[in-house]
């Protein structure tokens, strides 16, 4: 199972593949002369970059507690679920 891309990465690599298509394509059409293949580096990296660093964050899920995945191993068993909580037992008033 594969989970869902962190939305940094698919920005920068968003955003360096648009840079080298549109430099592939003005050199394949003519549209203007694409600048040496190490500016295009450097541009694509500085773009994949900004992009990165301004996309939002990935939101992460709370991780479960102890209670919750042992209902969740006893529910996937197959077995009734333990006991929310610690027995109560309603006290005695003293005499």
């Amino acid at each position: 199972m594969r989970g869902p891309v962190e939305t940094k990465v698919a920005a920068g690599g968003g955003a360096g593949a648009l840079v080298s298509l549109l430099f592939g394509l003005a050199a394949q059409y003519g549209w203007f002369t694409p600048p040496s293949s190490s500016l295009t580096a450097l541009a694509v990296t500085v773009l994949s970059f900004a992009a990165g660093w301004l996309a939002p964050h990935t939101t992460r899920l709370k991780p479960l507690t102890a209670g919750e995945l042992a209902a969740l191993d006893h529910v996937l068993a197959g077995a009734p679920a333990p006991p929310a909580g610690p027995a109560t037992q309603e006290a005695t008033p003293a005499p």
